[in-house]
């Protein structure tokens, strides 16, 4: 008898239980994803004599921007959120797959040099315009407590590894093909985002080891994005080659990870691929060859030791060859 009454009670228990989880489906449905958002990408997490790390995330689409915390121990990147009105956001989760969590609404994550903060770019409204007027802040949250306050006007903040200045963009709200903003400049300014100053034609910076050289990619109409470097003193640049998006620096200040474009003979980009670009060797990216599926956005941590990639899946197309270098 307390046999049936017990199995009585758990069916009971099974269907309650249904019967709440399918009100509160109901009330949050499954995000639907639209025919213009294609790709599902995730993270591919690759560190020396480990293996590989998938970070998938469901619902999401359009990952990118991704960023490796000082100590090489942490990813912060932005995910764009499935439906009619997408909404990109910022998350964290720890280079070997673990820890995964919301940090904040906004995009292009950076970490500060002690790794307790990260300085994220959100849309807001600008104040007293006579019809709203859509821009962009620079807000830093403290990841312990999740406080924040807002650094200044523009977007793509970087701290210097110094902890003294910030670098960001501000310009046209166009992003035409290549991801890189036309009548786009870089600012730097105090570490409190006072006292800003132009530094020249520019958009998504990202500082040098050194503290003292920025680099930063460039729209050129009917041309295809370069990317630069340049020397904050004198404002003296150097082109690097054809790249696009957020470029970030190897530990060792002497090169810079960024997706690549590869031009036909005409100058027309054909292709694009992860790679690698030495100031000692302008103009002659070296590429990451790989079996992932369509890698980019690389950042590697400053031992070198660990890359993170976007990828669309976890498919491979053979013998994995990850983190292998060939010149162009």
């Amino acid at each position: 008898m307390w046999c049936a009454y017990k199995r009585m009670a758990t069916t009971l228990f099974i269907v309650f239980a249904a019967t709440v989880a399918r009100s509160f489906s109901a009330d949050r449905p499954d995000p639907q994803r639209l025919p213009t958002q294609k790709h599902n990408r995730m993270l591919s997490v690759m560190t020396e004599g480990k293996d590989d790390v998938f970070v998938n995330m469901p619902g999401h689409f359009d990952v990118g921007s991704p960023s490796l915390s000082p100590d090489g121990k942490w990813i912060a990147f932005d995910a764009l959120t499935i439906g009619e009105r997408p909404v990109r956001e910022s998350w964290l989760v720890g280079a070997d797959g673990n820890g995964l969590r919301k940090i904040a609404d906004g995009a292009a994550p950076r970490w500060s040099p002690d790794a307790g903060r990260v300085l994220i770019t959100r849309q807001t409204v600008a104040d007293g315009a006579a019809a709203p007027q859509p821009q962009s802040d620079i807000v830093e949250r403290e990841l312990a407590d999740g406080r924040e306050h807002r650094v200044c006007e523009g977007r793509f903040g970087d701290r210097s590894p110094d902890g003294k200045r910030i670098a960001f963009a501000r310009g046209s709200p166009r992003i035409p093909k290549g991801g890189t903003r036309a009548a786009s400049k870089i600012y730097i300014a105090n570490a409190d985002g006072t006292g800003p100053w132009d530094l020249g034609d520019g958009d998504w910076p990202s500082w040098a080891p050194d503290s003292k050289t920025v680099a930063c990619c460039l729209y050129e109409a009917l041309r295809a994005p370069t990317l630069w470097i340049i020397d904050v003193e004198s404002k003296n640049r150097k082109k690097l080659g054809s790249g696009f998006y957020r470029a970030q620096w190897a530990g060792d200040g002497k090169s810079v990870v960024c997706n690549v474009l590869s031009l036909d003979d005409d100058g027309v980009p054909y292709r694009r691929d992860p790679g690698r670009f030495w100031l000692h060797q302008p103009l002659k990216p070296v590429i990451f060859h790989t079996d992932l599926d369509n890698p980019w956005s690389p950042c590697v941590s400053r031992d070198g030791k660990t890359m993170v990639l976007v990828v669309d899946s976890e498919s491979r197309a053979g013998p994995s060859v990850a983190g292998k270098e060939e010149s162009k």
